[in-house]
């Protein structure tokens, strides 16, 4: 019998949220868990749940995971430009996208998203543009 994806999520989340876990306990764990999905047939959908485990898990412990795009290198670490809206506890990650073409998005733990990208003003300004490309 197969389990859904959420199960395994919050059967992981709950194990790593244990306090006073060395990072080799953590790896084994880690290592564990992606052979008992191979066991149930359930290794297609590991990202799946690792992305459910990993917001479960900020949750527990009242972290944010904040993704930010850049259209272009920015001359500023992340820290400096957004350095009041960050706590020390987020996790951040940068990336860059040219599909922005200028400016910069922030994903807040994959729900809230703030889009000051050049992209996403042309196309409200222009809405039926792309289909003439």
């Amino acid at each position: 019998m197969k389990y859904p994806s959420s199960y395994y999520a919050r059967a992981l989340a709950e194990v790593l949220a244990t306090d006073n876990l060395s990072e080799e306990a953590q790896a084994r764990i880690c290592q564990r868990f992606l052979a008992l999905l191979t066991r149930h047939g359930m290794r297609a959908r590991a990202k799946k749940i690792l992305r459910e485990a990993e917001r479960l898990l900020l949750a527990r412990t009242g972290r944010r995971k904040v993704d930010i795009e850049f259209a272009r290198t920015p001359q500023e670490s992340a820290d400096k430009l957004f350095g009041s809206f960050l706590k020390s506890s987020d996790v951040v990650t940068t990336r860059l996208n040219p599909a922005l073409i200028a400016g910069v998005r922030l994903t807040i733990n994959d729900t809230m998203r703030l889009d000051c990208s050049l992209k996403r003003k042309l196309q409200q300004m222009f809405p039926n543009a792309s289909q003439y490309t």
